[in-house]
């Protein structure tokens, strides 16, 4: 998305993190990874529709592509398709690990020598 601000698409993705935030808060989550079958999804839309793109046609090498060859940086949408993409977090493309039942232990203050 160079044909536009990065404020845009940052604050999408601040926003996103902030959804992130609430739903791991009202659900009791801890952890979040991305799954590797989600991964793969979005790797295989964004090969396909960058395939015959400027980006990554012609020969030309450029700071979007890795030392492989693939387009790894750039959007290949609108920014209006970015931004929607970003407007809520699916959490059926995460794995996710939850708060256990048990009570937090909290661990004893150590105490120094030189306090005794």
């Amino acid at each position: 998305m160079v044909y536009t601000s990065q404020v845009v698409t940052i604050e999408a993705q601040v926003k996103y993190i902030l959804e992130a935030l609430r739903v791991m808060d009202d659900k009791s989550i801890v952890a979040l990874e991305v799954s590797s079958e989600a991964q793969a999804e979005f790797a295989a839309y964004t090969d396909a529709r960058l395939a015959g793109s400027v980006w990554n046609s012609g020969g030309c090498s450029s700071y979007y592509l890795s030392p492989s060859g693939r387009n790894v940086t750039y959007w290949p949408g609108s920014v209006r398709n970015f931004t929607r993409r970003m407007s809520a977090i699916e959490l059926d493309h995460y794995g996710y690990r939850t708060r256990s039942a048990s009570p937090v232990v909290e661990a004893e203050p150590a105490t120094s020598e030189a306090s005794a």
